[in-house]
């Protein structure tokens, strides 16, 4: 693995200077200003659940994205237009903006990175990478060398998650771990029991095919309903995990 570091402070970050996972997140759920609380969200659980669920006392490795109606993160060209037609409605900046605050560590497939790498131009504005992420480092998952950001904090990492997540929970430093996408990558890591929160915001699309929200057989024994709202267009919906290896309903690539 290799890996390049940059510590900088966060700049003002910017919803259009990001990449897919982060754009399919922040769309629905606003975008990073490292401030703001979360609003109208029903509560569904009770306290002690929610303490360490969704209330930022424990870490917790979280799946944060937008999803259609019929469960896809983007569609079979791998692309988004569909999720920026939506109208994200009056809170999506406090909701991302608390989440972020929280995280760590984050992490993507190579997909996705190579999304953001495309659609950015990262290699020749890196950056933007800094303006979106900060100094948050990014493992990249991936089975072959992919090109770097100049200056972001970056690993690129294969095989069992496992390892991976023990570096990663030590870099977050007592902070959240964001898996950005795609849905196998955290598929990956509820194989081990190693997801526990999944993040959705539910957009009034469907698609018919493309990119899986998560090729995991989780039933309702698996998840706690969290909180739901609705904003906009969208409805929010959040769910804690048991701790346990799932099911593996299919093979994924992302």
């Amino acid at each position: 693995m290799s890996r390049q570091q940059a510590r900088q402070a966060p700049e003002s970050l910017d919803r259009e200077a990001l990449g897919a996972g982060a754009q399919a997140a922040m769309h629905g759920f606003g975008r990073p200003a490292l401030a703001g609380p979360f609003h109208g969200r029903a509560q569904l659980q009770d306290p002690d659940v929610r303490g360490s669920c969704l209330g930022g006392m424990v870490a917790r490795t979280q799946y944060y994205t937008a999803t259609s109606i019929d469960g896809f993160i983007a569609d079979r060209d791998n692309s988004l237009d569909w999720l920026f037609q939506v109208d994200s409605g009056s809170g999506k900046e406090d909701r991302f903006s608390s989440f972020f605050a929280g995280v760590g560590a984050m992490a993507m497939g190579a997909t996705t990175y190579e999304w953001v790498l495309e659609h950015e131009q990262l290699l020749d504005n890196p950056g933007k990478w800094r303006q979106s992420y900060g100094a948050v480092p990014c493992w990249v998952f991936t089975h072959r060398r992919l090109p770097l950001v100049p200056g972001a904090d970056l690993v690129q990492a294969h095989g069992d998650v496992r390892s991976v997540h023990a570096q990663m929970s030590m870099a977050a430093e007592g902070k959240n771990i964001w898996l950005a996408g795609g849905g196998d990558l955290a598929g990956q890591f509820a194989d081990h029991g190693l997801l526990d929160e999944i993040w959705l915001g539910i957009a009034p699309a469907t698609l018919g095919a493309g990119a899986p929200l998560l090729p995991r057989r989780l039933l309702a024994s698996d998840l706690t309903l969290a909180e739901v709202e609705c904003d906009g267009q969208f409805v929010f919906l959040a769910y804690h995990l048991t701790r346990r290896e799932v099911s593996r309903a299919t093979t994924a690539t992302g």
